[in-house]
């Protein structure tokens, strides 16, 4: 019997952990790259808000030397897997794998991918022009500030 309670208390505690995988502040360090030619980025801050219904990326910066990036607010709609902005999917959760798009001009579009793996996360975010060519790749390793 007690096998069986530690059983259920592991199965839940796993559904709420990946029910809100994002939730947190994440700190850690990556590359800015351009055209194969990058800076390594010696600090990189998200901070995330998640529920069941919504995902809210509350703030980001990214200090890479000689470039830097503030990452602004943005909110997510969850509907099922989807994640919807002002009604239109742009992205999608599937576990611990979050992925969108994020309209940053009329001709730069940029496409963000985090994958979710304990207290660390793999960060990806590629800008691509109107042609659908590659202009900056940013990639880093965070992990959950305590």
């Amino acid at each position: 019997m007690f096998k069986n309670i530690l059983v259920c208390m592991s199965l839940l505690l796993v559904a709420s952990v990946s029910q809100a995988a994002l939730r947190g502040e994440w700190t850690g360090w990556g590359e800015w790259t351009y055209q194969g030619q990058g800076t390594h980025c010696t600090v990189m801050k998200l901070k995330f808000s998640e529920s069941a219904e919504k995902l809210t990326r509350d703030k980001g910066y990214f200090d890479c030397g000689i470039v830097g990036l503030d990452l602004p607010a943005q909110e997510f709609i969850k509907q099922g897997d989807a994640l919807l902005v002002d009604g239109e999917v742009v992205g999608s959760v599937q576990g611990d794998l979050y992925q969108w798009r994020e309209q940053y001009s009329e001709s730069v579009v940029i496409k963000n991918s985090i994958q979710v793996s304990g207290g660390h996360l793999d960060y990806k975010e590629i800008w691509y022009d109107s042609k659908g060519d590659e202009l900056y790749v940013i990639t880093g390793r965070m992990f959950l500030k305590e």
